[in-house]
């Protein structure tokens, strides 16, 4: 995984307490598609620090990030060279039957990432930076109203088992290994982590740093929907941002971080 800083690390390292509760091949007689579904850990490890964003310091928000596959099938993608040829590659989920059957959905793209130095699956995640009492305002009502302070563009990844969140499904060992868009994926019950220290692994606050005040940050997995994780995409507690996502709350005194997990 050249110029990947990616740490496999237990989930008590992280500091997370976990309660666990197209083309097509033929599918098998059950036809029981096993869809993967992503869910967001709650960010942690936060820091302020800066970074140069366009050539200019800008104050951030680091954060480590853990989106993990909750579901009975992988989250399996496959790239093929886009055409015309111009360095992009067409990602298709492969979605399996037991025991033989292969739902193929084309979903998005893969892009080289020059800051990691390898291929990275776009657009599977977002994070917004919230005022508490804007967020608690939004989530009441559905986020039907209300607007983040800040949104990072979309998220790239590069889509890895890192470490095992539900020791109890999927794998007893890491399946996909390689940040390759020949095949990049999530088995049941493990997580890729983003450590707070990658590159671009913030929300970019601008040229003001923060001001004294209680914050939120919020990381959804999949923002566009582009993931089949249901038959038709049709389960809204398995498809929809809030199903997705997750929320961390921190505080801010005096300039400094003074509550954050």
């Amino acid at each position: 995984m050249i110029g990947k800083v990616k740490r496999k690390r237990s989930l008590r390292a992280l500091g997370v307490v976990l309660c666990l509760g197209a083309l097509a091949l033929p599918a098998s007689a059950s036809g029981a598609l096993k869809y993967p579904d992503l869910r967001t850990l709650p960010p942690n490890e936060i820091h302020l620090g800066t970074a140069l964003v366009n050539d200019q310091n800008h104050y951030v928000v680091r954060f480590t990030n853990v989106v993990w596959n909750a579901g009975t099938g992988p989250f399996e993608l496959h790239g093929t060279p886009h055409f015309p040829i111009d360095g992009l590659f067409d990602a298709s989920q492969w979605i399996y039957d037991d025991p033989a059957g292969l739902d193929v959905q084309p979903i998005g793209t893969f892009a080289f990432h020059t800051s990691h130095q390898h291929f990275h699956f776009d657009g599977f995640a977002r994070y917004e930076l919230w005022k508490q009492r804007d967020f608690e305002r939004a989530e009441a009502g559905g986020f039907k109203n209300g607007e983040p302070l800040r949104t990072s563009p979309k998220v790239s990844f590069c889509v890895l088992d890192i470490t095992r969140v539900d020791p109890f499904s999927g794998p007893p060992t890491q399946v996909y290994r390689t940040c390759s868009p020949a095949m990049e994926g999530l088995s049941p019950g493990w997580g890729d982590v983003y450590d707070y220290l990658l590159p671009d692994q913030w929300v970019d606050v601008g040229e003001t740093p923060l001001s004294d005040g209680a914050y939120v940050i919020r990381s959804i997995a999949d923002p566009d929907n582009m993931v089949f994780e249901s038959d038709g995409k049709g389960d809204a507690s398995r498809e929809s941002q809030v199903a997705n996502s997750a929320v961390a709350y921190f505080s801010i005194a005096n300039g400094r971080l003074v509550a954050a997990p």
